[in-house]
């Protein structure tokens, strides 16, 4: 069950090992060609996708009878995906400072990205400061996104320090897998 590219790279190594010892005279791995990845066919949301996603997020569409009602972190988190085209580590991982929401061209400095805890990995949710592709990028917010983060940021309850964005209830990150359940259950419980 490993991908061809880690056995490329266990094979190297070991034949490098072998020269290094004496075994081989030289690594054939050296010759072989890397394997080509297919492009895999970017998927897109038409408009009356984007506005049934939206419409489903909605903190008054997730509220269940006798039951708490639902915040509005998962309507808020969508949003900003979709106006902004940001991996969900990375718009999570948005503190304060990554924000100028007062300029005449609001802008986001995407520079992180949170990283989840994985056995033998990592060991629990943290934020890295560098993006998957290890850039530094800085998007304009659209007014939709803007309004979002202005309301968040007027109900924040955490602004001191390096506070996240999108904060739990106890200013800690939220954890992008709780997102993408969350968002998962609205959707399935849609198709239902």
């Amino acid at each position: 069950g490993r991908s061809t590219a880690q056995a490329r790279s266990v094979l190297n190594q070991t034949c490098g090992l072998a020269v290094r010892h004496e075994a081989m005279a030289a690594n054939p791995m050296a010759l072989v060609a890397q394997p080509q990845r297919e492009d895999r066919e970017v998927e897109v949301l038409d408009l009356q996708q984007v506005w049934t996603l939206r419409a489903l997020v909605r903190p008054e569409s997730l509220r269940r009878p006798g039951k708490r009602g639902p915040n509005s972190d998962l309507r808020d988190v969508i949003e900003c995906l979709l106006g902004t085209g940001c991996r969900i580590g990375e718009l999570l991982a948005l503190r304060w400072q990554d924000l100028d929401l007062h300029a005449d061209l609001p802008t986001a400095r995407i520079c992180g990205t949170l990283v989840e805890p994985r056995k033998d990995y990592v060991a629990k949710l943290h934020r890295q400061p560098s993006t998957k592709t290890k850039g530094v990028r800085t998007l304009v917010l659209p007014d939709a996104v803007v309004e979002v983060l202005l309301r968040r940021r007027s109900e924040a309850r955490f602004i001191d320090g390096e506070p996240p964005v999108f904060a739990s209830r106890t200013g800690r990150w939220l954890w992008p897998n709780n997102i993408r359940t969350r968002l998962r259950h609205a959707v399935t419980d849609h198709d239902a």
